[in-house]
């Protein structure tokens, strides 16, 4: 059986946001549909050393463990920055939105499942999403999303040692993936 076990020491989470959205409704027609929403998120974690084991696990006393030092690492699931940046236009029957989503390195999990039992760290990268819709009336919409635009790949790396060095792990392509979108209201 393995659980999750708290930790009796303290770690920190600190950081902040920045946030800009707004439509510039003040321009000419037909730009005045035009908009922005953009934020940024810097947030730093560290001091605590993370377990996915508890002591009575069969794993831990058979020394099928991490061999890093975890309190090293940030929390898991907590990237360094985020950001996104979105474009778009809404006025009368179209709606248009590009999106940009960022995301830096972050500790997938404190202990693979495989030899060496390292951390494994998914690599920062972004993607680029869109999408257009028309509204035929107050009925029917219709329209096409695209996912994945830029056709980014995810990567992961384990880490090593205590220096904090890493190695590849895994590589996953996505693929771009498109849908077209028929919405009906009654």
């Amino acid at each position: 059986m393995t659980q999750p076990v708290n930790s009796d020491e303290t770690g920190s989470v600190q950081g902040f946001e920045l946030a800009y959205q707004q439509v510039y409704h003040f321009l000419p027609a037909p730009w005045d549909g035009l908009g922005v929403n953009a934020n940024y998120t810097y947030v730093d974690s560290e001091g605590v050393s993370q377990s996915t084991l508890s002591a009575t696990d069969p794993d831990v006393g058979s020394g099928r463990v991490a061999n890093v030092d975890t309190g090293l690492l940030p929390l898991q699931g907590l990237s360094e920055h985020t950001a996104n940046f979105a474009a778009f236009y809404e006025k009368g029957p179209l709606s248009m939105r590009l999106a940009y989503s960022y995301r830096s390195d972050f500790v997938v999990t404190v202990r693979d499942v495989i030899v060496p039992f390292a951390p494994i760290i998914q690599e920062g990268g972004g993607q680029l999403d869109g999408s257009f819709f028309y509204t035929v009336n107050d009925n029917f919409r219709i329209g096409v999303q695209g996912v994945n635009l830029t056709n980014e790949i995810t990567r992961t790396s384990q880490v090593l040692n205590n220096d904090l060095l890493t190695a590849g792990r895994s590589w996953f392509m996505n693929d771009r993936r498109f849908t077209v979108v028929l919405r009906a209201t009654f």
